[in-house]
């Protein structure tokens, strides 16, 4: 009778054992998966709400730019990593929480975008921009980093706790190079971005783009308040251009008159494309551009352009076009050389931007014979290093600085150095 009882309870707890075994796989599976959506729909909605915040004609602060706090984030993971190792082993040796993980990641991914993911206006004080600096950035990323490795931590733990003994064995070199990794790394990328940006401010200054180069500056204030270009601090630069547009801006409050002649009006849109107010500028001149003196005054090649900034290839080549054809047929003059060659340049700029490299090459061969000048070579010279066709690229590229040595020396013996390293067919330039 007593093993009969004792064969019963054994039956009973095999069987219980069993439930148990059928059950705690789909409550651990369940109980993964609904961490696993938390931390999605958490990762989810961070990156959201950085990646949706509106930045036209803003600035982000302490960033300046999405892709300088990119990299920022990226190159603070390892140690982020590590500093989350060290924690939960110090402090609790034992075992951690999945939930803690959970509360930490999701409180620091909040302050992040709270304390550190501010937007300012274009027009901020300088002293607002200057502020930034690279300590708030790094401790900026380091808190996002954190946040993130503490969430996807509750992926790999989902379904068990972790130990602390578990935890990879960290050593002073570990710790060295993702110091290294965090400070280095975003300062080389920042300084690398401020210097283009730099350049290509400096390039709409020559093409009269004050508002656009003025908007540059502004970002790369953030990063390196003490840039120089030339020589010159881009504050001291920053503020004469402010000067600048702001003598333009006081010229656009006041209204065209109803009798505004055709010229009038383009010179305002001018005005407008100087500001950066590329809209406004192409809406006063499109009800304009059926006009016969339109080209004339100006008018197509403006509107070639501000397409052109806008990477609207397809209407920027055809106004280049209208504006190429009207001063072909125009009387010989200097004015019409000038106006048919940038006409021109700008057919093939935008044809070498839509992919299509033969008619592009066509018209920078038209343009030579509008303009054979030192600049034009130097043109082509760019244009076929492009397309890899490095024997008519160098050819140009010496012509160019054979006309203008101190123009296009330099330049052009940075672009024959270029092509030695980067083309396959450097073997017949270094014979050269």
């Amino acid at each position: 009778m007593e093993e009969a009882v004792v064969f019963g309870s054994e039956t009973c707890l095999l069987k219980m054992n069993a439930l148990r075994n059928i059950r705690d796989p789909n409550r651990s599976l369940f109980r993964r998966w609904t961490l696993s959506f938390v931390v999605g729909a958490a990762m989810l909605g961070w990156g959201w709400s950085l990646v949706s915040s509106r930045l036209a004609g803003g600035i982000l602060l302490p960033f300046a730019w999405r892709d300088v706090a990119a990299v920022h984030i990226a190159c603070g993971l390892p140690i982020a990593w590590m500093l989350r190792q060290w924690f939960w082993r110090s402090r609790f040796a034992a075992k951690h929480s999945v939930a803690a993980d959970l509360i930490i990641g999701a409180s620091l991914l909040a302050g992040f975008r709270l304390l550190f993911w501010s937007e300012v206006d274009g027009d901020a004080p300088t002293e607002m921009l200057v502020r930034s600096n690279a300590v708030t950035r790094t401790a900026a990323s380091l808190v996002a980093a954190f946040g993130i490795v503490s969430l996807a931590s509750v992926w790999g733990a989902a379904g068990k706790r972790g130990s602390a003994s578990d935890a990879f064995p960290l050593q002073g070199s570990h710790w060295l190079c993702g110091c290294l990794v965090v400070l280095l790394v975003p300062a080389v990328y920042e300084l690398a971005r401020c210097q283009s940006e730099t350049k290509r401010a400096f390039e709409y200054v020559e093409q009269s783009r004050l508002g656009e180069a003025a908007e540059l500056l502004r970002h790369c204030l953030v990063l390196r308040p003490h840039l120089q270009h030339e020589g010159q601090e881009i504050q001291l630069s920053l503020q004469s251009l402010a000067a600048a547009i702001e003598r333009v801006r006081l010229q656009t409050k006041s209204s065209l008159p109803r009798e505004a002649s055709e010229s009038q009006q383009i010179r305002r849109a001018v005005q407008f494309a100087i500001l950066g107010q590329r809209d406004r500028a192409i809406a006063l001149l499109q009800p304009l551009s059926d006009s016969n003196s339109f080209a004339f005054n100006g008018g197509d090649e403006l509107l070639g352009t501000l397409y052109q900034d806008r990477r609207d290839w397809k209407q920027s080549i055809a106004h280049f076009h209208r504006a190429a054809d009207a001063w072909s047929v125009a009387p010989e003059s200097p004015t019409r050389q000038s106006h048919l060659a940038k006409s021109i340049q700008g057919v093939a700029f935008g044809l070498r931007k839509q992919g299509e490299v033969e008619q592009a090459a066509a018209a920078y061969r038209k343009l030579l014979q509008v303009a054979p000048t030192a600049e034009t070579y130097f043109l082509l010279a760019q244009f076929y290093e492009d397309i890899q066709e490095t024997a008519r690229a160098t050819r140009h590229a010496r012509l160019a600085i054979e006309l203008s040595p101190e123009q296009y020396a330099s330049a052009g013996q940075q672009l024959l150095a270029k092509m030695q390293t980067n083309h396959f067919g450097c073997f017949q330039l270094l014979r050269d």
